[in-house]
């Protein structure tokens, strides 16, 4: 089935008795997908790594240049660079440190 009959197929209700399995499915499939880029992001990050932030809420914080301060499990400590511009409103909401999760962080391209 392609993508758009699936859909058809579950809004005009044909698909009712399976809608929590197929839930379930998806719900499985994030979590391994949110995973692996834990996994991926966790093995290439080092503590000094500069990048900046994407996929945050508010997001005027997304584009801020950071540095990596520290990993955790599953989120990173930055501060903001202090060589690059950065909005003064993320500024003031990153202060001198906050966590992140580290699949929020895009590293630099190597200059």
């Amino acid at each position: 089935m392609e993508t758009y009959e699936i859909l058809t197929s579950i809004a005009a209700g044909e698909q009712d008795e399976k809608i929590s399995r197929i839930f379930d499915a998806l719900k499985e499939r994030r979590k391994a997908i949110k995973a692996k880029q834990e996994a991926i992001a966790k093995a290439t990050l080092s503590i000094g790594d500069k990048g900046t932030l994407t996929g945050l809420r508010p997001k005027y914080i997304n584009g801020a240049h950071v540095i990596v301060t520290g990993i955790n499990r599953t989120r990173i400590e930055v501060k903001v660079d202090e060589d690059k511009f950065t909005s003064s409103r993320a500024r003031d909401r990153l202060g001198w440190g906050s966590t992140v999760p580290m699949t929020c962080f895009v590293p630099a391209a190597e200059e």
